[in-house]
């Protein structure tokens, strides 16, 4: 289910400038196992967006992906933030 390579996958998110990055403003420790647990101030790529509020992302310091409650993290919307300055 999840890629063979997790920094390839972020090389080829971070070739599209129209991927949405969060941050980490409340931690979260995750339950399943296609969760991803979170430490505030992660920034994670977002991959996939559900109606009943999860998120699939991608952790840029470490390239884990999982899935994440939305209440957990606010959208960067600088368009000054880059991923590898992170």
């Amino acid at each position: 289910m999840f890629p063979s390579d997790p920094v390839e996958d972020i090389e080829q998110f971070s070739k599209n400038i129209d991927i949405a990055q969060v941050k980490c403003i409340k931690g979260y420790q995750a339950k399943e196992y296609d969760e991803l647990s979170l430490e505030k101030a992660d920034i994670l790529h977002v991959k996939t967006q559900t109606s009943d509020g999860w998120v699939e992302g991608i952790r840029l310091s470490d390239g884990e992906r999982g899935w994440f409650p939305k209440i957990h993290v606010k959208e960067i919307t600088s368009r000054n933030v880059n991923w590898w300055a992170v």
